[in-house]
């Protein structure tokens, strides 16, 4: 790469040129059969401009394949191709080599070149050529060079591509934020909030609610996750001092817990706000402070309107934000009055969207294969007003069910670690208390005594056992059948219909004497 010409690069002085980037690709026919076609071929075609015009932008491209690389479009791209040992020694005649004058056998590592057919062989990274050891050695450069570029700024690393999680824990999300672009904000970063998770290079992203209009919407369908995200914001800006005024309307809302705690300056719980009542709490404000509503769309008509009205448009000559969360098809609804208003800011989160038009709320659009898919608890689509969208999965504050119990309950931040009212997790250990027997809890089951099962939906008996004595009459003799069984049958039914639970049935057998 150093004998590349590159003039413009010598013409900039050394500690502002821009590094070189080197792509690498491991197994072309394997990209090409996965991700060729995907967009109209998008990627693909992004490969081959690269390849074309890169080295004259300091961008180069090093891939490795079986044969379909030295076939078709691609072929034609490089003259700097080298051959290890290939299935068929014929194939060394596409990189223009006489396969007759190349051995049949190529030992490991041994490749030669197409300009000329010299004879090169791949130098190895470790002493032992097993490949356990060559891929630490890899990974050791790579935590060498991490370690050496630590004081570079995240914008000018290289970037990674990694898996968005199915579900992460709040605390492990807060680490993930880009601290010095934080500081760098307005209010030293005081109104950024930490919406969700994502990117390439999975990072904490959120809105910096002191930049533009002061406001963010959070929106979707039912138990998509609403509640759970603006309580990942509110948290965010509790552990950064930031004082917040709550509105949550809906007796379910999990913000009913914040009531009372250390930063929280007003609490409504009505399905009216007050003007009045709503300007005394944004006075007890000490700095820069944000408002937050759940189930926003209760609230569309309140008393409050034109004040937040003026909130949006700066009127009130505080550093205050508005933050709303509510149902995609009712909030920010209508023709007029403050939720349209809060529209303009063009940013917002979607938790999985199920129509094209919810793509207006946070003023971007979607592709039609974003919308319409199931609901998954905290996954959606964030837009911070840049014209990019962001595939991203909001944090998990320790709900848990009983199947993962005991909950191992995470640390809260230090700010609000000790703070009354503040929520925890919950624990599944001794949260669902089996009734004594005699009180309710426990049914008769012939001679045994069963325990009635106890899940989310309520108790749910699994078995009722009547004894029935049924008399039948064949030809002119009665007999009389018992039904009840043993002790030993009735133990072994038991466990067998143990597996059905949310059904009530009866169990009776019919034998002949």
């Amino acid at each position: 790469m150093r004998r590349l010409p590159d003039r413009t690069r010598q013409a900039v002085p050394a500690g502002e040129r821009l590094p070189r980037i080197v792509l690498f690709l491991d197994r072309w026919e394997g990209f090409a059969a996965s991700l060729g076609d995907l967009d109209g071929g998008a990627l693909q075609d992004a490969i081959f401009q690269l390849m074309r015009e890169g080295a004259s932008v300091g961008m180069h491209v090093i891939m490795s394949g079986d044969r379909t690389l030295l076939l078709g479009r691609i072929s034609t791209l490089t003259e700097n191709k080298m051959a290890l040992q290939l299935s068929d020694p014929a194939d060394v005649s596409l990189i223009g080599l006489n396969p007759r004058k190349v051995p049949a056998r190529i030992p490991p590592g041994r490749a030669f070149r197409a300009q000329g057919g010299v004879e090169t062989h791949v130098a190895l990274l470790a002493e032992d050529p097993a490949d356990q050891s060559q891929s630490a050695a890899l990974q050791a450069i790579g935590a060498s060079a991490k370690d050496r570029d630590s004081a570079v700024p995240r914008s000018r690393r290289p970037f990674r591509v990694d898996v968005l999680p199915g579900r992460i824990g709040y605390e492990e999300a807060w680490e993930l934020r880009d601290t010095q672009e934080i500081r760098a904000m307005r209010h030293g970063g005081r109104l950024w909030s930490m919406a969700a998770v994502g990117g390439d290079q999975l990072t904490a992203l959120g809105p910096d609610l002191a930049d533009g209009t002061p406001a963010f919407v959070i929106a979707g369908p039912a138990r998509s996750g609403r509640s759970t995200a603006l309580l990942t914001m509110i948290r965010s800006l509790l552990s950064v001092g930031t004082q917040v005024i709550v509105a949550a309307p809906r007796p379910q809302s999990p913000l009913r817990r914040l009531q009372g705690a250390e930063g929280v300056v007003g609490f409504f719980t009505g399905d009216d706000l007050a003007r009045e009542d709503l300007e005394a709490a944004v006075e007890r404000l000490a700095g820069p402070g944000v408002t937050v509503m759940d189930d926003a769309e209760l609230l569309r008509t309140c008393d409050a309107g034109e004040f937040l009205q003026s909130v949006l448009r700066g009127g009130t000559g505080r550093d205050l934000a508005i933050v709303i969360a509510g149902d995609a098809e009712d909030v920010c609804g209508g023709f007029s009055g403050w939720q349209v208003d809060l529209k303009k800011a063009r940013r917002g989160l979607l938790l999985s969207p199920q129509n094209m038009s919810d793509a207006d709320l946070i003023g971007a659009r979607f592709q039609r294969g974003s919308t319409g898919q199931a609901v998954q608890p905290g996954r959606g689509l964030l837009h911070l007003g840049d014209g990019r969208l962001h595939t991203v999965q909001s944090a998990d504050h320790g709900v848990t069910t009983a199947a993962r119990a005991p909950w191992r309950a995470c640390p809260a931040d230090p700010a609000v670690a000790d703070t009354p009212g503040y929520p925890r997790p919950w624990t599944a250990a001794g949260a669902e208390e089996r009734p004594a027997a005699g009180a309710g809890g426990d049914r008769a089951c012939g001679s045994r005594t069963r325990p009635r099962a106890v899940n989310r939906r309520g108790p749910c008996p699994l078995l009722r056992v009547l004894p029935p004595v049924r008399t039948t009459q064949a030809g002119t003799k009665k007999r009389r059948l018992s039904a009840v069984p043993s002790a030993d049958r009735l133990a072994s039914r038991v466990s067998r219909l143990a597996l059905l639970s949310r059904c009530r049935f009866r169990l009776s057998a019919v034998g002949s004497t």
